[in-house]
């Protein structure tokens, strides 16, 4: 990668957090109605006089550059903060604190902080650590780019989950993707996490994750689903029940380096789920969902021949059949439209993919839309469905994710993805394009 590509990645780096929200908000005075229950539990750790939040994966192994980016939001008062990196089957390592001056930026490169170590650390997982002023407030994203081989996953830094239950779902792209969930224990006692798989309705129970205090450990899929002789398998779910609650937090992603593919894999705390859905609806959102021709109005800069094919991952993970309910919504002209998709019935435990560009081809969503919304409903028990909507070209190498969320019009979060010779860098009303080395 050339000096100039270098420089232009740090500076979308930044610009990630200075234009996007996909940031961790730590305060304990909120003024926004929509403030999420991850928000809320920010909060109560506020009160005390050490508080913490994590990563669960970073990697600087086989040309991957991690990066953390923090953002100080008080415009009046500085805020000093401490990352300690724990490497994988190694000690910790606490940097040197870093102060932030009002509305400052920082951007820590974790390649060069462990390049003065004799150990070749490759991969682990990261915490920020801070004395919480009442009015403080900042947030704190990991990025993990290989821009040469375009893939990235990013990782927002969150508190550990209040419930000892998290829940995902996974999906290949083809039979060359493979995937992997980082699980971390941030807590000062040994945690015990016992990962389960799900394929065609059927859980099975894989080895039990013995963790020490602040460790990560790594589950690969394709390699647990071949012990299973489930090779075949597509997509399914994923839970994760830990021993003690208010401990763990996890994270994974998909990739197949060979065509640049990559995307995120996310984990929820499903009683967290329910609470927002009592509070906001049992309706989740993807915003700026890209379907389609590129919009030359948009500079995308995408190639003329891409068509972007939105892929929707449901998921049931309560014990009962649910019924859901997908609307595609865009905007043609100075009208807001929508395109009602055929009711889905899930069992439980029950995965379907649901691909929208053929709804797009013969032009039930017109031609000239290039991007638009999934509303998502479902009925059952609140926090029953998991969810995710993420944009792939023909090729598997431009990929577009939408940050599922259960707050309408909010939440927006920045969805980064690589080419193999751009970054493109999304906010909530605008997609970067940064010109990375041939």
């Amino acid at each position: 990668m050339t000096r100039t590509a270098r420089s232009r990645l740090s500076s979308a780096s930044i610009l990630i957090l200075a234009t996007a929200s996909l940031l961790v908000f730590v305060s304990l005075r909120s003024h926004s109605a929509a403030q999420t229950a991850s928000h809320e539990a920010m909060t109560s750790m506020a009160e005390n006089k050490q508080s913490q939040v994590g990563a669960p994966y970073w990697s600087v192994e086989d040309g991957f550059v991690s990066t953390i980016q923090v953002k100080n939001y008080r415009v009046d008062k500085k805020v000093t903060v401490t990352v300690v990196l724990f490497p994988l089957h190694g000690d910790e390592i606490m940097l040197d604190p870093v102060t932030l001056n009002p509305s400052e930026t920082r951007v820590l490169n974790v390649n060069d902080a462990l390049a003065g170590y004799e150990k070749h650390f490759t991969v682990g997982a990261a915490e920020i650590r801070f004395s919480q002023d009442p009015e403080g407030i900042f947030g704190a994203n990991l990025s993990v780019l290989n821009a040469a081989r375009s893939l990235i996953y990013d990782f927002q830094f969150r508190p550990p989950e209040m419930s000892s239950r998290l829940e995902g779902i996974f999906w290949f792209l083809d039979k060359g993707t493979d995937g992997f969930v980082a699980v971390q224990n941030t807590s000062d006692d040994n945690v015990e996490v016992v990962p389960t798989l799900y394929a065609r309705e059927q859980q099975h129970k894989l080895q039990p994750i013995a963790l020490r205090p602040h460790e990560m450990s790594l589950i690969t899929l394709r390699r647990e689903l071949h012990n299973l002789a489930l090779d075949d398998i597509s997509e399914g779910g994923i839970k994760l029940e830990a021993s003690k609650a208010n401990a763990v937090i996890a994270g994974g992603g998909a990739a197949n380096p060979e065509i640049g593919f990559s995307a995120p894999l996310r984990l929820e705390d499903p009683e967290m789920q329910a609470m927002r859905a009592k509070r906001l609806g049992q309706t989740l959102h993807a915003l700026n969902v890209a379907i389609g021709a590129d919009d030359p109005m948009m500079g995308m800069g995408l190639p003329k021949s891409s068509r972007m094919n939105p892929i929707m991952n449901l998921r049931n993970v309560s014990e009962d059949a649910i019924n859901v309910t997908p609307v595609f919504r865009y905007h043609d002209g100075e009208a807001t439209k929508s395109f009602a998709l055929k009711p889905v019935q899930l069992r439980s435990q029950q995965s379907q993919r649901i691909d929208l560009l053929p709804y797009w081809k013969p032009g039930q969503i017109p031609a000239r839309v290039s991007s638009g919304s999934m509303e998502i409903s479902y009925s059952g028990k609140p926090g029953s469905l998991v969810a995710s909507v993420t944009s792939v070209d023909q090729t598997g190498t431009y990929v577009f994710d939408a940050k599922i969320d259960n707050k309408l019009a909010a939440g927006f979060m920045a969805s980064p993805a690589v080419s193999g010779k751009a970054l493109f860098l999304r906010t909530k009303t605008h997609l970067y394009r940064v010109e990375s080395s041939d």
